[in-house]
């Protein structure tokens, strides 16, 4: 199905019945990396999965988009679904878009955060002296992406169509500290032990900024939910199944 939010055309999938569970995915990903739980989950829950914009089936942004324009497309998708309370499993940049609807709306029953990003990764030495000699250097020429430059920018920033990059930037730069500070709905937050793209400190941060939150470390690396699928989908029905 397709629906339409200010001028661009999102594709989602409904499914099941019961309960409503709401998937949001990783960056470059699609709703389709959740397939194995959606088919698991939609024999007791009504499974809503998206396709963010420009990913999947959907189509390109029409602006520049920040993590508060994806959260927003999000509500207006549910507002036209009349679903008005959700459970709410995440991976990754969707941890971006479920800490805003989490925190700023009474839409979110229970979260799931897995591999969640939205939190600023430590500071080194070495990352310091890799932006002092990206902002040397960036004085020398006049545009950013030059050739001498692409270095000092992420594989998923250069890999990007130039129409995408300035979305790129919003979201990535965006520290979420704050936000997930308000997150009052029940959470678990659960993490693979390998995860390299968003080590496990941050999952621990995540623990400590929920309120009452709770902490699971599996198997596997970034894609947990995949590669350690029995821990994760138990450690998820024992929190679903539970009163808070």
């Amino acid at each position: 199905m397709v629906f339409v939010y200010r001028g661009t055309s999102v594709y989602y999938t409904v499914q099941g019945s019961g309960r409503n569970l709401l998937f949001l995915h990783g960056w470059g990903a699609d709703s389709t990396v959740f397939f194995p739980l959606i088919e698991r989950y939609k024999n007791n829950y009504t499974v809503v999965a998206i396709d963010f914009p420009p990913f999947g089936l959907s189509g390109e942004l029409a602006f520049d988009y920040t993590v508060q324009d994806y959260k927003n497309l999000v509500l207006s998708l549910l507002k036209s679904l009349n679903i008005e309370k959700t459970l709410l499993i995440c991976h990754s940049f969707g941890g971006r878009v479920a800490a805003k609807l989490a925190s700023e709306s009474g839409l979110v029953e229970k979260a799931v955060f897995c591999s969640s990003a939205g939190l600023p990764k430590r500071k080194s030495i070495l990352r310091s002296i890799k932006k002092i000699r990206y902002k040397l250097l960036k004085k020398l020429y006049r545009k950013a992406d030059s050739g001498r430059l692409k270095k000092y920018f992420s594989k998923d920033y250069n890999n990007l169509p130039e129409n995408m990059k300035v979305t790129f930037v919003n979201i990535i730069n965006e520290d979420l500290t704050e936000c997930i500070k308000q997150i009052k709905c029940p959470s678990l937050i659960i993490w693979g032990r390998k995860d390299r793209e968003t080590p496990v400190y941050m999952a621990r941060k995540f623990n400590k900024y929920i309120r009452g939150s709770k902490l699971k470390i599996i198997g596997g690396g970034h894609y947990c939910f995949l590669e350690d699928s029995k821990n994760f989908t138990a450690n998820v029905d024992e929190f679903f199944r539970g009163k808070k």
